[in-house]
């Protein structure tokens, strides 16, 4: 028969001899790309390995080249029920695994910095072949779930947009934090990383290599667990920035919404400030309580606006009330901000749309490390001043 890889005619195996390991759970003793153990899987009468017909010099070639891949730390990434292999034609001094999996913030920026400039020259290796598939178990075979087929360059592109569309302030320090290999950002919406489904990768990875928009129900589950939780962590935050930003014409090298962005007066993002403001002053006024107003109506806020910040305001008001008594500095500085984040919003809307509830949590995140940064920036201050009045 004739071989599907050689294309040459000579004698297929019925059973490839040489099996792939260390695919997330399958076999330890390793499992056949090509293989057929029922009716339903034969046709025309062929069986077993026969469905796919195979020479036994190929199908060794093949099987070793994909556990060298498996092995090797520099050319796959597990993720979840997931094992993606890349490799290239050619030798080539750049390993998409490795910043998929372990991305270093200076190779990125480099990266970044390299692909965005307007003087970057042509290569050799910009030409190269670039190959990407992921493999999972499927009962005792291995089912081939992805396949990807560019060029390096494309392929540094992509990533290069990739990176930059996730950069988002961290949450601690305020100032822009480190970059996000593929499972943080994946696992950011599920509560534990086995929960995760394999479409949550395989769309993340196609976009960082293939390009494009990633899908407005990576949206929906980074909102609905946002919404469960009662709270949106940073790489969720950067999940979110990336389905917004990606399905825009959008400048990537403008940093949009990598921070607290104080022009922005769509009324969802200013209802997510203005839910981390109020919060604040709840915790300012009230030390150590229980349960924030974001722990109880974090759902509420961010998909029917219109029908609990007033409330929430009245209960501000009060707050404010003590705080100006106990605490007059903490008042000045929180009145200040509740006006300035209310001062634009002219109305709360009634209902948000998912895009709008992404938006929502963005204002929210972005305040929260804002007030953070901040608070910070003043405690440092004191710790300046108090050590230059005892050199004194």
């Amino acid at each position: 028969m004739q071989c599907l890889i050689c294309g040459e005619k000579r004698p297929p195996v019925k059973r490839l001899q040489f099996k792939i390991k260390r695919i997330p759970g399958g076999q330890s003793s390793g499992m056949a790309l090509i293989s057929a153990n029922a009716p339903a899987f034969e046709s025309y009468g062929l069986e077993a390995s026969f469905i796919a017909p195979t020479c036994q010099d190929c199908g060794e070639r093949f099987s070793k080249a994909a556990n060298t891949l498996i092995e090797r730390e520099d050319t796959h990434i597990t993720v979840g029920p997931l094992v993606y292999l890349f490799w290239t034609r050619e030798k080539v001094p750049f390993s998409v695994a490795t910043l998929l999996s372990r991305p270093e913030p200076n190779e990125v920026r480099a990266l970044i910095d390299s692909v965005f400039s307007s003087h970057q020259a042509a290569t050799e290796m910009d030409s190269v072949p670039f190959y990407a598939t992921a493999f999972s178990a499927s009962g005792g075979r291995v089912a081939v779930r992805d396949w990807l087929d560019t060029t390096v360059e494309k392929a540094r592109q992509n990533l290069a947009r990739y990176f930059a569309l996730q950069r988002i302030v961290h949450l601690g320090s305020g100032v822009q934090g480190n970059p996000y290999g593929l499972l943080p950002l994946a696992a950011s919406i599920v509560r534990e990383a086995r929960d995760l489904s394999p479409n949550v990768p395989k769309v993340l990875l196609h976009m960082a290599l293939r390009g494009g928009p990633l899908p407005s129900w990576l949206l929906f589950e980074a909102v609905k667990r946002n919404r469960a939780e009662r709270a949106i962590t940073r790489p969720r935050a950067a999940l979110i920035k990336m389905v917004l930003l990606s399905q825009q014409e959008t400048n990537v090298k403008e940093d949009s919404m990598t921070q607290l962005e104080p022009q922005n007066h769509n009324p969802a993002y200013l209802c997510g400030r203005l839910l981390a403001v109020l919060e604040s002053i709840q915790q300012s006024a009230i030390p150590g309580v229980n349960a924030t107003i974001t722990d109880r109506f974090f759902g509420t806020a961010s998909s029917a606006p219109a029908s609990v910040f007033g409330h929430l305001i009245r209960g501000a008001m009060a707050h404010l009330g003590k705080l100006r008594k106990e605490k007059p500095g903490t008042y000045e500085a929180l009145r200040r901000r509740l006006a300035e984040v209310q001062e634009p919003l002219k109305t709360f809307p009634k209902i948000l749309t998912l895009e709008q509830q992404g938006l929502f949590g963005l204002g929210y995140f972005h305040q929260q490390a804002a007030d953070r940064a901040a608070a910070n920036a003043y405690r440092q201050s004191r710790k300046n001043e108090k050590r230059e009045s005892d050199n004194q």
